[in-house]
């Protein structure tokens, strides 16, 4: 994905972006300056919209005929649109991936990845807790709200239901793959994740080392202890 700098007129991917409510925030790579993008009414941003030509095709890749830069407000509309037509469909996962962990599935009934059968997958132990599920539909219906998906990530923080979360956004990402949002709340669940796991370490007492090696020294001395004496034996019926 790549923007148009409002400052130094460079075209390139962003350097970092963020999001609040509908308005995104690019930083450009260049000059380090933001470059707010606030999209229009879907009607406007179509009445203002130049066609391309019949043979050009829009791509994120390079290559001949192709127009590879994208609207940042058309990204916005069609992600926000996409999240409120799922609704009643919000925890349904698509033809042609593993319903376990999401990835693309080949005609095989069994996934490559996670190895999982196709038929067999526990639906109802991935579904999401009650409150996760109805929170989710309500964040659905106000997508482009920064906010929203701030609450609903600490509400799942806090629960203890970040996974459950993640796999939530990972079906939006199914089936709108470059909605920003989904995107963003997918590295701060890692982030997050990650941070937690780095402070149960930290607390873990250093008396509960300590045990652990006392162990694993009893162990030693004892598996030392046996080959001696059967060494010993060895050696008196010689």
């Amino acid at each position: 994905m790549k923007f148009l700098c409002s400052h130094c007129g460079h075209l390139d991917q962003p350097g970092r972006f963020s999001a609040d409510g509908e308005e995104l925030t690019l930083t450009c790579l260049r000059c380090g300056k933001p470059t707010f993008h606030s999209p229009a009414p879907l009607e406007q941003q179509r009445s203002q919209r130049t066609p391309l030509p019949q043979n050009a095709r829009v791509t994120l890749v390079s290559s001949e005929m192709a127009s590879n830069v994208v609207s940042i407000a058309d990204l916005s509309v069609r992600a926000v649109a996409s999240a409120k037509a799922s609704i009643p469909t919000a925890f349904e996962v698509p033809e042609g991936h593993c319903p376990k962990c999401l990835q693309t599935i080949s005609a095989s009934p069994i996934c490559g990845r996670c190895g999982a059968t196709r038929d067999r997958v526990d639906m109802e132990a991935l579904a999401p807790p009650q409150w996760l599920a109805k929170s989710w539909r309500d964040l659905l219906q106000e997508w482009g709200d920064g906010a929203a998906h701030k609450r609903i990530l600490s509400s799942a923080g806090s629960e203890g239901a970040l996974a459950s979360l993640g796999r939530l956004y990972r079906l939006r990402l199914l089936h709108c793959p470059e909605d920003p949002w989904a995107q963003r709340a997918i590295g701060e669940i890692i982030d997050t994740a990650s941070m937690s796991a780095l402070r149960e370490t930290a607390s873990v007492p250093p008396t509960s080392f300590g045990w652990i090696k006392g162990a694993v020294a009893l162990f030693t001395l004892g598996v030392c202890a046996i080959a001696i004496f059967y060494m010993l034996r060895f050696l008196r019926a010689q």
